[in-house]
């Protein structure tokens, strides 16, 4: 009869375990001496992150990160809106940032109100797009390949 038990357990385990590893999610608080900077919350699963941050650089903003991941985790696409904290539902971002890593290059399109800027940097696949206030959760994602590759 242990047996038995032991199997269903075993089976249970595996089957929560798939969905488990799935979905990662943390905060993070940055802090400058006594002082906190930002704080976020991410949520992370094999092909997308998803990042919600306050912080004070040099004023008080609240940013949106999105990352979508290929299969090895690398990003593909990104995009950052940035608002200001108790702006309305409707009103326009402070700043938004979108961009598409290739295999060579990132392209980022930066727009600040009527102003829009396209910008192409050459860099190898796997380099971590950074926007502004940068969420700790892909320092954090580059790390973990980083070790995992000893």
């Amino acid at each position: 009869m242990k047996p038995t038990r032991l199997s269903i357990a075993a089976a249970l385990l595996l089957g929560l375990a798939g969905p488990l590893a799935a979905k990662d999610s943390g905060y993070f608080v940055v802090r400058l001496g006594a002082d906190t900077t930002s704080v976020e919350g991410y949520t992370r699963t094999p092909t997308h992150i998803e990042v919600d941050q306050v912080g004070r650089a040099p004023r008080v903003t609240k940013r949106h990160f999105t990352y979508d991941l290929d299969a090895r985790g690398f990003v593909t696409r990104y995009s950052l809106v940035v608002t200001a904290p108790g702006a309305a539902a409707d009103a326009p971002p402070l700043q938004k940032i979108d961009g598409t890593c290739t295999a060579d290059s990132i392209i980022t399109v930066a727009t600040r109100g009527a102003n829009v800027q396209t910008l192409r940097v050459a860099l190898p696949a796997g380099s971590v797009p950074i926007a502004t206030s940068s969420p700790w959760v892909m320092y954090e994602q580059a790390l973990m390949r980083l070790a995992a590759g000893k």
